[in-house]
């Protein structure tokens, strides 16, 4: 083959078809999308053009030097341009990218659950269709909530692969080229079977022997040690904090150390999480972070014209430093310029040559962060899926939501538990109001994290307006609850406040039962009126004294019986006159003495039969007289003595009746006045006193 058929190229219309190879430079690195700038030529067509090449893959196979194999660069075509003529040619450019590139093309917004970054991996290329080869050996735990937000797949799956320390290169045949994931040494492969030799230009020598051209090493200071921390809700007590230290040396001085907060390392699939295990992938994370670092103490420049050398492969230096041994290729910049097509054309072919970067493979190699997180500007509102009236809390309160950018039904694009901020939250006290399904709610971003939702408020609108008619009841406030299961308005707890001018008060409602309960002391002071209504039956019990203080009337209608069991005495007095109407009999037992004193007269009216009876002495006493009438019959009667009074006469019944005789009856005992004492005055409830004075204090203010 002669040296201007070198490398022949494939492309959609065929092998080396119309379109012939004139030169290309191409980029690769390690965990970067490669990069072919290619240049055709071909004859003048009217039907070559975008159309034939866009989106569509490109080979070029180069010879490799004293072999029969080939070396081939594969891609696609996301840039086509005809450039100027070149004597029967025109020159047609190409971009070549690898089809991850395509990745760049999409983004959007979607959220991962319990799922391993090699699995997001997977659900994010399977809908591309290439090829990848995994090299991977880490086993990668769970990650509980993971959100592209806003971001091309491709910065997705890139910043994910930077986190968890997995990089990728690409291998390449005919036709086809492989994404190749890995993050360790053992995933790359030697190059060649025998070391490259260090030898100027100027030495002379075949340029296409296994030879180095250029090679010089640069040397750098790393920070010894990588610290971060975190703090899991889960454990708060718990101080997270891992960190990877590389040996102090002459690239490591000690005392130099990179803290980050927060390390990302706290949300494993756990119900109770472990700490320990928290820690430990915070340290596996930490070498990762570490690695960026020492992966640049050394790094080497070459220039070779070996036609095998690619990124992701490794080589030997004859007489390189043994102690650092293999070296890795980490990128490199490729010519391939093998004359032109045209006979007039005299520059000079370069042939092919590579411009690498190589590090130690011994140390662990891994890319810089170089994608940033998605970082949400403010907070959003998001609509409750899983709230409290359904159950769908979990003991510390959290709640599921849909953010509006979720762009299809799956309950899987629901969040993740989500904590609620509450207006007070403190050990086994604060303040407790779980947002609802179908709330709205404002959620914040912890570090403008879209992996870490907080709820801090929330908000009405249009399908879910404020319980009280606006802007009418603007000087309303207060807290209204709906009963679960429940669409009806009126079934509800609510504490309102009007602060309305000369209409203010305040209005509390239990649904059902209303319990109030009072360690100490209760004051109440009412300025006017109280009405008390009871359904049904009230009971008040009281361990000690009551005192009740009526400033004038008190009526009390009972429907039924009263009972009063007073376990010792009763008094009452009464300032003015006492009306007693029984519409049926009275009892009165009085278990020792009783006594009743009259200021004026007494006057006892029976309807029918009037009975008095003493188990001893009977007295009656008058100051002026005696007078006793009765309507038919008055009769005194001793044992078998007696006095018989009618409208007939008088009748002396005795066994002597004597008259005169000298002898006087006995006279009769008195009443005794009795003087009960005055019961005490009911005590006034001492005044009940704001013990904040806001007109004083605002006066202080």
């Amino acid at each position: 083959m002669s040296e201007a058929r070198q490398v022949e190229v494939t492309t959609p219309l065929g092998k080396d078809a119309a379109l012939l190879f004139g030169r290309m430079y191409a980029r690769e690195e390690l965990g970067r999308l490669f990069e072919y700038q290619l240049e055709l030529r071909g004859p003048p067509s009217k039907t070559t053009g975008a159309a034939d090449f866009m989106g569509k893959g490109v080979t070029v196979s180069m010879q490799l030097a004293g072999a029969s194999k080939k070396r081939h660069f594969n891609g696609i075509v996301t840039r086509f341009m005809q450039g100027a003529r070149h004597g029967r040619f025109f020159t047609y450019h190409m971009e070549l990218r690898p089809r991850m590139w395509l990745l760049t093309r999409n983004a959007g917004c979607r959220i991962f659950e319990n799922k391993t970054v090699v699995q997001i991996l997977d659900a994010v290329f399977a809908s591309y269709g290439f090829p990848v080869d995994k090299r991977l050996k880490t086993t990668y735990p769970e990650r509980v909530y993971c959100v592209q937000y806003r971001e091309t797949d491709f910065n997705f799956v890139s910043r994910l692969m930077e986190e968890e320390g997995i990089y990728y290169y690409f291998t390449h045949k005919d036709g086809a080229h492989t994404l190749v994931l890995c993050d360790n040494a053992s995933s790359h492969d030697a190059i060649l079977d025998k070391a490259l030799v260090w030898r100027g230009e100027h030495e002379g020598g075949n340029l296409t022997d296994d030879i180095l051209l250029e090679w010089n090493e640069a040397h750098s200071l790393q920070p010894q040690r990588f610290t971060h921390a975190e703090f899991e809700f889960q454990t708060p007590s718990a101080r997270m904090t891992a960190e990877a230290k590389a040996p102090a040396g002459k690239y490591t001085p000690p005392k130099m150390e990179i803290f980050d907060y927060p390390g990302l390392f706290d949300a494993l699939p756990a119900a109770q999480p472990n700490t320990g295990d928290m820690v430990k992938e915070g340290s596996r994370l930490a070498e990762v972070r570490q690695a960026e670092f020492v992966s640049q103490q050394i790094v080497a420049n070459g220039l070779v014209k070996v036609r095998q050398m690619a990124v992701g492969g490794t080589f030997q230096v004859e007489g390189g430093d043994p102690d650092l041994g293999q070296w890795l290729v980490t990128s490199a910049n490729y010519e391939l310029d093998f004359g032109e097509h045209e006979s007039a054309e005299t520059d000079a072919a370069s042939g092919f040559v590579c411009r690498l970067q190589a590090v130690p493979k011994k140390i662990r190699y891994q890319p810089a962060r170089i994608t940033p997180r998605p970082f949400v500007q403010g907070p959003q509102t998001a609509i409750v899926t899983s709230g409290a009236d359904k159950q769908g809390v979990d003991k510390y309160g959290r709640v599921k939501v849909r953010f509006p950018w979720v762009r299809t039904n799956d309950q899987q694009q629901d969040s993740c538990w989500v904590r609620v901020s509450q207006g007070w939250a403190s050990k086994n006290f604060g303040m407790m109001a779980l947002p609802r399904v179908d709330d709205e709610v404002v959620v914040s971003f912890l570090e403008g994290d879209p992996d870490r939702p907080l709820i801090t408020g929330r908000v009405y609108n249009a399908e879910s307006m404020p319980p009280y008619p606006l802007p009418d009841q603007a000087t309303t406030m207060g807290i209204l609850s709906r009963s679960f299961d429940s669409t009806a308005v009126g079934d509800s707890n609510e504490l309102r406040f009007d602060d309305k001018a000369g209409a203010e008060h305040l209005w509390l409602q239990a649904q059902r039962d209303y319990n109030l309960n009072v360690r100490n002391d209760a004051t109440t002071t009412i300025g006017n009126n109280v009405v008390a209504t009871v359904g049904t039956n009230s009971t008040t019990s009281i361990g000690s004294n009551s005192a009740l203080t009526i400033g004038q009337a008190a009526s009390v209608t009972i429907g039924a019986d009263t009972h009063v069991d007073i376990a010792t005495d009763a008094l009452v007095n009464l300032g003015g006159a006492m009306q007693l109407n029984i519409g049926s009999q009275q009892q009165t037992n009085i278990a020792a003495n009783a006594g009743l004193t009259v200021g004026a007269n007494t006057e006892i009216n029976s309807g029918a039969n009037f009975n008095v009876a003493a188990g001893a002495a009977m007295n009656l006493v008058a100051g002026a007289m005696i007078v006793i009438d009765a309507g038919a019959m008055l009769t005194l009667k001793v044992g078998g003595s007696s006095i018989m009074i009618s409208e007939a006469g008088v009748d002396i019944t005795g066994k002597m009746v004597n008259i005169n005789c000298g002898g006087g009856g006995g006279g009769a005992t008195k009443a005794q006045k009795v003087n009960p004492p005055k019961p005490k005055k009911a005590e006034k409830p001492a005044e009940h006193k704001d013990p904040i004075n806001l007109q004083t204090a605002g006066k202080k203010q």
